[in-house]
């Protein structure tokens, strides 16, 4: 009730607020001042005109931030913009400076992404504005004035949505399922929204529910009508079951329940890095039965679980080899994996983890993914829809941790030869832009492919 009667204190005063503005001139851009653009809070996103997406990423925050915000912001408004700011960590710096790669980078980024371009500076008391600072802001912005011709009006192209855990779990706990869905979709160079019961699902070619949709009526219809047009779906954890714990959708498996061993090991069926050995896995698991899927993964248990009565190393028990059971499954265009895998990875970030991930969303797509690159896990890559054209945006920076948890760019390490393909209709030329070069490409089998020579932070590429 409390929560409740906050929520319509803060609406009625954001009523009050765009009432009071817009009675002297309806054409003014209203944004409340809160960065963090709530997901599954569509009631709050009619009183602002333009979202602007706090995200200093050297303040704590990350890289991979601002990717996630920006993947739910688009669903909801053409006009956001991402707001980083100049300083070397975050506001309130009087003499603070990042590197000027730093910047280029972040502002490309926003660009990426579908977004504008907001940097956050402090004024002195005096009223002098610093001439170092707009140095560094303007070789930035340089860059940016010099790529808008092929930014303006440009929608980004997602293959993938994940129906984001904050609209049900807050954003400080459903903030850990959907991190980790974001590094892997973005790691992966994987083109995707986040999304909210409102959108419409069909918009999409795949649908990943993180680790705790449990279904009611409403979302149940809805997946189900996804997956008669075709649409393919990935669960984990606890999401796709009722209240009942049992599966809505045919997953070709009957839910269990949690097991009660923590950790537990993840023993593949597919090819990984490191070979089908059995892989620790701190994240929650959850028991099945196979019915009539096709197993991709098995899992053991420890000997024991640590306590004040069982001990052994550091931290855990190994392995027990008397007993494997499934872990995940594939039916028809459902996968499910039986642990809470999202959290696991924003957790811990094991490879391993990852590894499983990108072979369920691979075997669902089965080919049918818009873009395709060799740019490293370090890199970005994303699509946009222009008019008639579409433009590839890919961008690299090194990071580094500077201090406590300050992630930093400082020099640029550029890629090489990177090679793209896209499915789109057969196209005239091929163009790095802003530099208006062509470069060669070819097109076979509804895609055209190309080698990008150089990508130096940021290199866009026109498919005319």
């Amino acid at each position: 009730d409390v929560e409740e009667f906050g929520k319509k204190v803060y609406r009625n005063y954001l009523d009050r607020v765009e009432e009071a503005v817009h009675k002297h001139n309806s054409e003014t851009v209203i944004f409340q001042n809160s960065g963090h653009v709530s997901k599954g809070r569509r009631d709050l996103i009619d009183t602002i005109d333009c979202l602007e997406l706090e995200s200093l990423p050297t303040g704590g925050w990350g890289y991979d931030h601002f990717p996630m915000s920006a993947a739910y912001a688009r669903t909801q408004r053409d006009c956001f913009l991402g707001m980083t700011g100049k300083f070397h960590q975050t506001w309130g710096e009087f003499g603070g400076f990042k590197h000027p790669n730093a910047l280029r980078y972040e502002t490309a980024l926003s660009l990426a992404e579908g977004g504008g371009c907001s940097i956050g500076d402090q004024m002195h008391p005096e009223g002098l504005l610093n001439k170092s600072t707009y140095g560094l802001i303007g070789k930035a912005y340089a860059e940016v004035e010099a790529k808008e011709p092929w930014c303006k009006g440009a929608k980004y192209i997602a293959d993938i949505a994940v129906l984001a855990a904050e609209c049900i779990k807050g954003r400080d706990e459903g903030g850990w399922y959907d991190a980790g869905a974001n590094r892997i979709l973005l790691e992966t160079n994987r083109l995707y929204n986040f999304i909210d019961l409102d959108e419409d699902f069909t918009k999409y070619k795949m649908l990943i529910l993180p680790d705790v949709w449990v279904f009611d009526g409403k979302l149940e219809a809805k997946i189900r009508d996804y997956l008669t047009q075709g649409g393919k779906l990935l669960l984990s954890g606890v999401s796709g079951l009722d209240k009942n714990n049992e599966f809505c959708v045919d997953t070709g498996v009957k839910f269990i329940g949690e097991n009660e061993f923590r950790p537990t090991y993840f023993i593949p069926e597919f090819d990984t890095v490191n070979g089908k050995t059995e892989y620790l896995m701190r994240a929650v698991n959850y028991r099945f039965d196979n019915i009539d899927a096709e197993i991709i993964a098995n899992g053991q248990n420890p000997y024991f679980n640590r306590t004040a009565e069982h001990f052994c190393s550091h931290q855990h028990a190994p392995n027990d080899r008397s007993l494997t059971y499934s872990t995940a499954a594939i039916k028809g265009n459902i996968a499910y994996i039986g642990w809470d895998i999202f959290r696991g990875y924003a957790e811990t970030g094991d490879f391993h983890i990852k590894e499983l991930v990108a072979y369920v969303i691979k075997r669902l797509m089965d080919g049918e993914f818009t873009i395709e690159s060799t740019v490293p896990d370090k890199g970005i890559v994303t699509l946009l829809q222009q008019n008639e054209r579409k433009i590839v945006h890919l961008l690299y920076a090194h990071t580094t941790v500077r201090g406590k948890d300050t992630e930093v760019i400082e020099d640029i390490v550029p890629l090489y030869d990177v090679d793209v393909s896209v499915k789109c209709d057969k196209p005239e030329k091929v163009i790095l832009v802003p530099q208006n070069e062509e470069i060669n490409f070819t097109y076979a089998d509804g895609k055209v492919s190309f080698t990008v020579p150089k990508v130096e932070i940021h290199q866009m590429v026109s498919i005319e």
